[in-house]
């Protein structure tokens, strides 16, 4: 009895890349292109194809899936199918449930939930500019939301002014002293001191 090659595969427990395998496809991609219709295979692929299903899987079965996308209209939006294949990364249930988690998760406070070391110093050196909200993750820097890098960069500002060694902290660049014009100049925040 003939079915089309998506049934075959989830009644065989088989995913795309194990039947591309199977049937000598190099490529990761061309099976799930004859499932959704997007390619039909050659003759000589059809074949292995049969041989593979034993029969179960006929030229008929992937044209029919191939004619049936040719014949939607051209400008309409694909909708989305319900209920995907096993092998289907977009199960969008599960991924909801995932954000749910995910967002439960960062609004709870945990224990021992603060600022890191060179972080807090940052921010103890900025005093009341800075607004902070750890368990909603964020910072205020002047009334602008603002991020740690940002933090950390212009705290280096103000203890490189005062003569005094930054904060270490990562994806904060270093800055290059002049000692001739006694004045930073470079790209980042971060204070290096040049030798003459």
């Amino acid at each position: 009895m003939p079915m089309e090659l998506a049934t075959y595969l989830i009644e065989n427990h088989l995913t795309p890349v194990e039947f591309a395998r199977a049937i000598g496809v190099k490529s990761r991609s061309t099976i799930p292109r004859y499932l959704s219709g997007e390619r039909m295979p050659t003759g000589a692929i059809v074949r292995r194809i049969e041989t593979a299903t034993g029969g179960k899987v006929t030229a008929r079965d992937l044209r029919h899936t191939y004619l049936e996308r040719q014949n939607r209209p051209r400008f309409t939006r694909e909708i989305e199918d319900p209920t995907p294949f096993p092998w289907s990364r977009h199960e969008w249930e599960e991924d909801e449930e995932a954000e749910a988690a995910l967002r439960t998760m960062i609004a709870e406070a945990r224990e021992g939930d603060c600022a890191s070391p060179p972080l807090q110093l940052a921010i103890d050196e900025l005093g009341d500019a800075v607004t902070t909200d750890i368990e909603q993750r964020h910072f205020q820097l002047h009334g602008r939301l603002s991020d740690a890098q940002s933090l950390v960069q212009f705290a280096n500002d103000a203890r490189t002014k005062r003569g005094e060694p930054p904060i270490d902290y990562p994806g904060v660049r270093p800055i290059y002293v002049n000692k001739k014009k006694d004045r930073p100049y470079g790209y980042g925040r971060q204070v290096v001191q040049e030798d003459s």
